[in-house]
């Protein structure tokens, strides 16, 4: 895997696959100072191999290396989608498939600078094998205004085009150093129900088990518990997915997280995390319909899990994108997730959007029916 000094260059995906690319990747995992499940090479990998070939897009494999002095400073996970003529370069499992909760580049903040200058000159110099890059990027891992600089620097860009919008929120938590704090900081109603819920369970014996060596042992209680109320995982290409990350993220080191809320002996809810740093992060869940005992299963599960983070140091607990109500009851603040436009042929451009417009108000037309949520 030898480069040139300070070159932007494409990783194939049996190159991608090796177990010395994984090392390099993990490498740079630990350097970042918190990344997502998103981030990991097995999530990557795992989402290529189930979602290459479904959904109406072409896809095709992006993935570039940033080598500095020898050495890969920074991976950028991208691929291209194709549809009515138009070419998207974005992050991988940003869309066509299970979506993504958060993309970003795999890059140290040290070298994120220079990687995506070296990415932008990669695209100028191939901008025939590309229309619009479209890039979703949280405010939590601080990538935009690295972007936003080198967009805007002397002769940075020539002659793309770009634009910076909101495209939608995530929902966070900042957690205090005692719990009794955190219930202090609620509202009057959300605070005498969340102590209400916490002695129901202490009195019943409902408790919250966190999994990690066993969590593909007992995911099976997650999909049940989502079918609910959802409708992600009916699909079994979706089930397969998860089964895949699981086995290979599950164990004390690499982040995953389990979550099962029992109650009368058997599951009442249930959820799918990550964990790197002080942050926690919230992604698939699962509550059943009706209460158990005088339990609402989710509530009690979220306060249990948001004691147990507390209890633990977490500082920021990320409870996933979309600032659903009951999300802010428990003291969760919106957060932005932006989205970076970059574009060099205007009728493309164009195209694109009278195609999202289209979008839009087909699923604002279209009849109502079950969300399909994580």
């Amino acid at each position: 895997m030898c480069r040139s000094r300070g070159t932007m260059q494409g990783v194939g995906f049996e190159e991608f696959a090796s177990a010395e690319f994984l090392g390099t990747w993990n490498r740079i995992l630990q350097a970042m100072p918190v990344y997502d499940i998103g981030q990991t090479h097995q999530w990557c990998r795992c989402w290529w191999q189930a979602y290459l070939d479904q959904g109406p897009w072409r896809k095709n494999w992006f993935v570039l290396a940033y080598e500095k002095e020898g050495q890969i400073e920074g991976i950028a996970p991208l691929q291209i989608r194709q549809r009515f003529g138009i070419r998207i370069v974005e992050f991988l499992g940003q869309s066509g498939g299970f979506m993504t909760d958060y993309c970003a580049l795999v890059v140290s903040a040290q070298h994120r600078r220079p990687l995506i200058r070296q990415l932008l000159q990669f695209l100028l110099d191939r901008d025939r094998e590309w229309d619009l890059l479209s890039l979703a990027m949280p405010a939590w891992t601080g990538e935009l205004p690295d972007w936003v600089s080198e967009l805007c620097m002397p002769n940075a860009t020539g002659r793309l085009s770009w634009a910076v919008e909101v495209q939608s929120f995530y929902a966070a938590l900042d957690l205090p150093a005692d719990f009794d704090d955190y219930l202090s900081g609620l509202g009057k109603k959300t605070r005498a129900h969340a102590r209400q819920y916490l002695r129901k369970a202490e009195r019943v014996g409902a408790a919250l088990r966190l999994y990690n060596d066993a969590a593909s042992e007992n995911i099976a209680a997650l999909y049940a518990l989502n079918r609910e109320n959802w409708s992600v995982f009916e699909d079994q290409q979706n089930r397969a997915f998860i089964d895949s990350v699981v086995r290979t993220l599950e164990g004390p080191d690499q982040g995953l997280v389990l979550g099962i809320f029992s109650a009368d002996g058997s599951p009442r809810a249930a959820f799918q995390g990550f964990h790197c740093g002080k942050m926690f992060f919230l992604h698939t869940a699962g509550v059943a319909r009706r209460q158990a005992g005088g339990l609402s299963p989710g509530t009690t599960m979220y306060l249990l899990l948001i004691q147990r983070l507390i209890e633990r140091d977490f500082r920021c607990f990320n409870m996933g994108p979309g600032p659903e109500e009951y999300k802010l009851r428990l003291g969760a603040r919106p957060e932005p997730i932006y989205r970076l436009d970059l574009w060099h042929r205007r009728s493309r451009m164009a195209r694109w959007r009278a195609f999202q417009t289209a979008r839009r108000a087909w699923y604002a037309l279209r009849p109502p029916g079950r969300a399909k949520t994580k």
